[in-house]
Order: C-alpha cells, then structure tokens, then sequence
C-alpha cells in the first residue's frame, strides 16, 4: 500500500528547516502527480509543517502555488521579512494548529484570504502587509489564540480581520493596526 505524501515544495517533517533568500513557486498550474492515479487532487502547497516540525523563513519569496504558500498543520513556521503571494485556490498562509510567527512579510493577492488560522493555532501576525487578497485578510476560526499587531490590512476582498467567537475567550487580540476596506475588483 503506498501512503500519500502532502502535495508540498518543501514539506518538514519531526525536524528543523531554515530557509534563507530562498523562492519557492509551484509555477500556475495545479499539482496533479502520483495523486491522479488515485483519483484525487491535491492543492500543492509552498512550504509545509507537519507535527513535530519547526520552518524557518528569513528574505524568501513563495508565490504561484495552487494551494497556499505556508500551510502549519501542528508544528512550527516562523517567517521574517518574506513575501507569501499568488495561492490560486486557498488562503497565502494556512494554519491548523501548531505555531505560526509572521513579521515583516508581504502577504498578498490569494485567491482566498490573506491568512487562514484554525484548529487551536497559536500565531503571531506583527508588522505585515496584507493586502490583495479575494478573501478577508485575516480570518480566526476555532479556538485559535492569534495576536495582531502593527499590521497593515488593506485593500482585501471581503474584509479585513474576521474572529469567532469562542466560548469565554476572545479569538483574536488586535493591537496598533492600520485595517481599511475600499473597493476591491475581482
């Protein structure tokens, strides 16, 4: 039986990765691969990190994947002074569980929002970009614990920070961001 790898650029599995300078695309098109055979398809993300899996990203540029460009599904992607653009289907930046640190990035111009975070993520969002996205820019679902500070929002599709409620808690902490709506064209 064979076991389906995620559909991934760089995927980081139980170990540390540091990437510098580094661009990672998928090019345009979907990522179909070993997956057709089995009838599936899978979104090809940027960088990957998976349970137990720490990612380092200083000055690189991730853009043009089908799925998003930082996916967190229980490890750790920490980016600082990178640009996560282009996702054609999803969200640039994806998180369910785990932590996720973005400063400094340029996060813009995904399909659907800017960042995605799920499923009890701890993230830190301080002084980025956001902007360009079809979605909202930051969206907070499911007991996630998120910080956004001196960030600038702007210019996104259907908003700008999105947060359910969670019971008893708040889901997000806003601090000094500039968040602005104008029209957006798809």
């Amino acid at each position: 039986m064979s076991v389906l790898r995620p559909a991934s650029v760089v995927h980081q599995n139980e170990s540390t990765l540091v990437l510098h300078r580094c661009m990672i695309t998928c090019g345009t098109l979907p990522h179909y691969g070993l997956v057709q055979q089995y009838g599936l398809v899978q979104q090809t993300t940027g960088v990957w990190a998976s349970l137990g899996a720490s990612v380092y990203l200083r000055r690189c540029t991730v853009f043009g994947c089908p799925g998003s460009a930082l996916r967190v599904d229980g490890g750790t992607i920490v980016a600082n002074d990178s640009t996560l653009s282009h996702s054609g289907r999803e969200s640039n930046v994806i998180a369910r569980g785990g932590v996720l640190r973005l400063h400094r990035c340029r996060i813009h111009s995904a399909r659907g929002d800017g960042v995605t975070l799920w499923n009890d993520t701890d993230a830190l969002l301080d002084s980025n970009s956001i902007y360009g996205n079809h979605g909202m820019g930051v969206s907070c679902y499911d007991d996630t614990r998120a910080r956004i500070t001196h960030n600038r929002v702007f210019d996104n599709g259907t908003g700008g920070v999105y947060s359910t409620p969670r019971v008893g808690h708040a889901n997000a902490a806003l601090e000094s961001n500039e968040i602005e709506l104008r029209a957006f064209q798809k």
